[in-house]
């Protein structure tokens, strides 16, 4: 038999997880926001992505550890040998993911078919979501914070290609234009704007440096 003690308590419990539900919906936004303030702050938080990943600063860290052995110096990180994407300013790092289906999306950076790759030239396009299904380091959701001169690395089969942003746009999804070749070597990244919609597409491009 359900007394009105247990309904007091039913309803009591309800409404604390309705609480933490409106709160986690409230705050979650906001995480990704801290993250990067805390990792621009202080070099020892999170990634390690300024200078470390890119083989011509790698071999110069190498060479100051050599010359300087009682120097205290960061972890190194290795280069990667697979496919990887990394935005210092945005942290992000996240292996490209390559296929055809498109529930890759949903894992992280996507490489689109049919589009071209670093080494070929032409127009290479990665897609990411902007918070769901991922977060951190395998999403775009700062990519409205890159600004043209910012930097860009791919690695691609282990070889390393820098870029420069020399574009940032929002277009309509049905401007798939964005994702046609080009004479020229390019990286087209995009996500959906604004936050939590997928009303438009937040487009970065950037040129080889």
């Amino acid at each position: 038999m359900v007394t009105k003690r247990s309904i007091r308590a039913i309803n009591s419990l309800l409404t604390i997880v309705n609480i933490l539900i409106a709160t986690y919906l409230i705050a979650s936004p906001f995480v990704p926001q801290l993250q990067l303030y805390m990792s621009q702050a202080n070099p020892n938080f999170g990634y390690q992505f300024d200078t470390q990943l890119s083989r011509k600063h790698y071999a110069n860290q190498l060479a100051d550890q050599s010359a300087d052995q009682s120097a205290t110096q960061p972890e190194l990180k290795p280069i990667p040998n697979d496919n990887f994407l990394i935005i210092p300013k945005i942290d992000v790092y996240g292996e490209v993911l390559v296929g055809d289906s498109i529930n890759l999306l949903n894992s992280g950076i996507w490489h689109r078919p049919d589009t071209s790759t670093p080494p070929a030239g032409g127009n290479t396009v990665f897609v990411a979501h902007r918070f769901q299904y991922t977060t951190g380091p395998n999403t775009f959701y700062h990519l409205d914070k890159l600004a043209v001169g910012d930097e860009i690395t791919v690695f691609w089969n282990g070889i390393e290609y820098d870029y420069s942003v020399i574009e940032v746009s929002v277009v309509s999804p049905d401007e798939v234009e964005i994702e046609y070749n080009t004479e020229e070597p390019i990286v087209t990244l995009y996500t959906c704007t604004p936050l939590w919609t997928a009303t438009n597409r937040l487009v970065v491009k950037a040129k080889p440096i």
